[in-house]
């Protein structure tokens, strides 16, 4: 009896086991493997090829207003924790969203040894080929490819007509950028500069304004002189902008050049070098207009 039940258990289960190869073959059928596979690429239509490609990332240049603007990045918890400064000047960009809006937050930041306890509103940028956030009023907005430099003291309008003229007055050698859509007027131009502890948007005349190149980086090199710790260093860099005009440049800029310097001396003690170099370039550029003014007596 027992030899029967041995032979019975058998073969149940050879034919259990044949059972279960004829049910793992059908999983593994290849033409139902082959209609399975991806669709070639080059099948799919136009809006499914699209959603394959990578997203690609949109940003839009911007301008900081003020110097010394501080960096962040985002810890776990939402705060903005600091990481560096940046320089007045400096190249921005701004993150966009899909839809063209700014990418930004209302977060509290953390300096070392305190605690974070205001919102502010945080921008997402990209500086320095590294990702940071920054303060909204620290930077001008999006689309700002450049900073203008008010030549003279002048008044701030409220809107761009003669007539809408106030009181308020933006001082000469500030830095100032285009607001988003501030060059669609004939004499006026719409524009952003850091009005501690704000940044303000103000309708100024565009004969108030200078994109010389040479003159914006006289001011920056000014206005950033704070982070050279060393007098120094300071003393060098002076110089290095002395030696950089000829006395061929315009007049403008060596008057310019020189007004910066001597404010900077009433708080700063300058080496004599400096001094020595500026009187040097100032002679040089005299001697040049007296031949100028000479060749056009004899011309005539």
């Amino acid at each position: 009896m027992k030899k029967v039940l041995l032979f019975l258990l058998v073969v149940s289960s050879v034919l259990f086991s044949c059972k279960n190869e004829s049910k793992n073959s059908e999983k593994i059928d290849p033409s139902v493997v082959a209609d399975k596979s991806p669709v070639p690429v080059a099948e799919l239509s136009e809006n499914e090829q699209r959603t394959l490609e990578p997203k690609k990332q949109r940003f839009s240049q911007t301008q900081f207003i003020r110097d010394e603007v501080g960096l962040y990045y985002e810890v776990e918890d939402g705060k903005m924790h600091y990481a560096k400064l940046s320089e007045l000047g400096d190249s921005v960009w701004i993150y966009l969203n899909d839809d063209g809006s700014i990418e930004q937050k209302l977060a509290q930041h953390l300096i070392a040894n305190q605690k974070a306890k205001m919102f502010f509103d945080f921008v997402h940028v990209k500086y320095e080929e590294d990702s940071f956030w920054v303060r909204a009023d620290f930077i001008s907005g999006k689309n700002s490819q450049k900073l203008f430099l008010v030549k003279e003291n002048t008044f701030v309008y409220a809107e761009p007509e003669d007539y809408m003229i106030s009181s308020k007055v933006v001082e000469k050698g500030t830095l100032v950028a285009l607001a988003d859509g501030g060059d669609k007027y004939d004499k006026f131009c719409k524009c952003v500069y850091y009005d501690a502890p704000f940044k303000t948007e103000v309708y100024l005349k565009r004969d108030a304004l200078s994109d010389d190149e040479e003159m914006i980086e006289i001011e920056l090199v000014f206005q950033n002189m704070k982070k050279r710790n060393s007098w120094l260093v300071r003393d060098e860099v002076i110089l290095n902008l002395i030696n950089a005009l000829k006395p061929t440049d315009p007049i403008e800029y060596i008057s310019y050049l020189t007004d910066k310097i001597k404010k900077f001396a009433e708080k700063e003690e300058l080496a004599p070098e400096v001094w020595s170099a500026l009187e040097n370039l100032q002679q040089a550029q005299k001697n040049e207009k007296s031949k100028e003014d000479e060749f056009l007596g004899g011309a005539k």
